[in-house]
């Protein structure tokens, strides 16, 4: 039993206790901790950080570098741990098979992992050299002050840069939501704590204008989509006459994963196996018709188009390799082989002829016993010559069957340019029969623009991307646009030199006469207009040629 004594004395603890909690010195600690995150005013940036955030790998550099670093714009892990591996580090592991949680920031070219793609941009600055606030409440969720140390030792001789020392320029696709534009940038300004930020279209970037008409049509080949955007001055003409086919090259991938593991091997988990072969072996076909019928007649083994793809063992071979068949490679051989022959009896009936005019000659009416012996002994020569080619052969053909036992060969056929074929008919890859191939995309989008530019458009059309780098691709564009286009129009495509990077060196060219002033806003602008930061966001990537959903 407990006495009234004992319980008086135990409700003015509690009282005294639910005081604590409203002290004063309470909400001044909770005051504090929201004002940690509350954006800095900081001076003029004293160097610009310029970012291609491309679906697969993220493009950076200071506007003063003459080219972009590239890392992998994905996290993963290894198997039995619970370290997350972040962009270049997965390039250290040997046997890519140990990974697993692989996770990429975008989805069809757009933002859709925050947290993840928080993760690459950190160990982007950290490989810079630039130093993030550690009092952040994105430091605190990704524990960046206690795993400083173990991220930055690869950097150790890098000079360290204070965050609010630099303005960045981010480049996104078009049509970006204004709500991600917001979030990128108070992540930018108050977690990562820069001095200022700016966003611009990666594909009006990556345009090349003409030298007479400053006009681009510009066709971007990502990983996740592909994009037709035709700009006037580093701007769109209409944000309406943008074109987007959901086809990349993370489809066309998924589509020879598909084939190959229905065909031979299983291959789905084997993405980076994959990319290397469509990226060494894949080709856009100029007459996709007759290369079918080359299918259809011809032996699996035996087309001028096929070829063996050996796949790594990850003990001697870390990437895979690729060769002729064996049936091609005998073709082959023989003809060259007829052809040596050939040669060899043309010069032959030229000695005879040679020797017939009585120019050059020899006696040979007295030789008697000694020819015979020599005949003897060029015979015996012959049979012994023949014998050690016999058992080369042989010898040959054990290594070579025992060599094939150990290696795993991958036979691609008309996997070389049937998935690349999608890009030109994307029914092939199960999408609807609404969804217009490249050739149509470039023309729906330009006769989308004002008639007046249409001239300068077809002249200047611009292809970039990882992707424009598949063999044949401009001259099966401009082929399938002539049939399309009226012939009052002249039709000139051309292709990027460096097509993964260009995006970056058109940002690093249109900031070049620019102030930092023009192209960003700073922290003080979203904490003067708490209430308008939806449209700080949406009028600055506008100001910039963007545009906004």
């Amino acid at each position: 039993m407990v006495d009234e004594n004992s319980k008086s004395e135990v409700k003015p603890q509690a009282k005294k206790r639910r005081r604590s909690q409203t002290s004063p010195a309470g909400r001044k600690k909770k005051e504090d901790q929201v004002q940690v995150t509350k954006p800095k005013t900081f001076g003029d940036p004293t160097k610009t950080l310029i970012v291609d955030n491309g679906g697969f790998n993220l493009k950076y550099g200071w506007s003063t570098d003459q080219s972009p670093e590239i890392i992998p714009n994905i996290t993963a892990r290894l198997k039995h741990q619970f370290t997350v591996l972040v962009g270049d580090e997965l390039n250290q592991v040997q046997n890519p098979n140990s990974l697993y949680a692989n996770t990429r920031s975008t989805e069809r070219g757009m933002i859709v992992n925050l947290g993840n793609q928080t993760l690459v941009w950190k160990r982007m600055l950290d490989k810079l050299g630039v130093e993030v606030p550690q009092n952040s409440e994105a430091a605190d969720a990704f524990g960046w002050s206690i795993n400083s140390r173990k991220r930055t030792a690869v950097v150790e001789s890098v000079q360290k840069i204070p965050s609010s020392t630099i303005a960045v320029l981010l480049l996104l696709p078009p049509h970006c939501p204004r709500v991600l534009l917001n979030q990128i940038a108070n992540l930018w300004l108050t977690d990562f704590g820069v001095c200022r930020i700016g966003f611009a279209i990666s594909s009006v970037m990556a345009g090349k204008e003409h030298s007479k008409w400053c006009s681009s049509c510009t066709i971007d080949l990502g990983w996740s989509s592909t994009l037709v955007v035709p700009s006037f001055k580093k701007k769109p003409v209409k944000p309406t006459a943008i074109r987007r086919m959901p086809l990349g090259g993370r489809h066309m991938i998924n589509m020879l994963k598909y084939y190959m593991s229905y065909r031979q091997y299983n291959l789905m988990e084997q993405e980076i196996i994959m990319r290397e072969v469509f990226e060494s072996l894949s080709f856009i076909a100029l007459d996709f018709g007759h290369e079918m019928k080359i299918a259809q007649y011809t032996p699996a083994g035996r087309r001028h188009y096929d070829r063996d793809f050996i796949l790594p063992n990850y003990q001697t071979s870390h990437r895979g390799s690729t060769r002729l068949p064996l049936a091609l490679q005998k073709e082959i051989e023989m003809q060259q082989a007829g052809t040596a022959k050939d040669q060899e009896d043309d010069d032959e009936e030229e000695d005879e002829d040679f020797n017939d005019d009585g120019s050059e000659g020899s006696d040979d009416s007295g030789s008697g016993e000694g020819a015979e012996d020599n005949a003897d002994s060029e015979d015996e020569t012959e049979q012994d010559k023949r014998t050690r080619l016999l058992r080369e052969r042989a010898e040959r053909e054990r290594l070579r069957k025992a060599h094939e036992q150990e290696e795993q060969v991958l036979l691609v056929s008309v996997e070389r340019f049937t998935v690349p074929e999608v890009l030109f008919r994307p029914q092939d890859a199960g999408m609807q029969s609404q969804q217009v191939g490249l050739a149509e995309a470039v023309v729906q989008a330009v006769e989308a623009c004002p008639e007046p530019y249409h001239p300068a458009l077809y002249r200047s059309i611009f292809i970039t991307g990882g992707v424009s780098k598949i063999p044949n691709l401009k001259e099966r564009l401009e082929t399938e646009l002539r049939t399309l286009v009226s012939p009052d129009y002249q039709i000139f495509v051309t292709i990027s030199e460096s097509p993964i990077a260009q995006g970056w060196i058109g940002g690093q060219a249109w900031i070049k006469d620019k102030s930092v002033m023009q192209w960003s806003i700073g922290a003080e602008s979203l904490a003067a207009t708490p209430g308008k930061q939806r449209g700080v966001c949406s009028s600055l990537l506008i100001q910039n040629g963007g545009w906004y959903i």
